[in-house]
This record gives C-alpha cells, structure tokens and sequence, in this order.
C-alpha cells in the first residue's frame, strides 16, 4: 500500500526526544503519530486534545508539495 510506505519513509519520521515541560503540536488528519518505548514503567504519559474550528474546509497538500515530501 503506497501510504503506508510514505508514512515510515525515515524522511518524513520526526522522533522527538522528550524533556520534562516538552510541548509538540500537529495536525491529527495530517500525520500519523505514535508512541514506541519512550516511556519506562514509572512515566505517565499526559496527552490533551485541542480542536479548533474554521470557517472553511482544509486544504490538502498541492501538488508541489505531494512531489517534494512524499
């Protein structure tokens, strides 16, 4: 499957390494985001969802895009 293959591409994988008070944000239909090990047994991982509204629909990549990051 060809999304699949361009979602693990190692160009498009953003590993953060986390700090205490560390704050990431992204556009949930726009990455696939996961949590792998970072973690040790005694750690709580905290996540707050924020959605936000718009008066308009949202616009995928264009074309130039889709050429230059996929």
């Amino acid at each position: 499957m060809v999304v699949v293959r361009v979602q693990g591409a190692p160009h498009l994988v953003y590993p953060h390494d986390w700090r205490e008070k560390d704050l990431v944000l992204f556009h949930n239909r726009g990455v696939t985001h996961s949590i792998v090990g970072n973690l040790t047994p005694d750690q709580v991982r905290i996540y707050h969802q924020c959605n936000l509204a718009a008066s308009s629909e949202p616009a995928g990549p264009s074309a130039d895009d889709v050429a230059t990051w996929a």
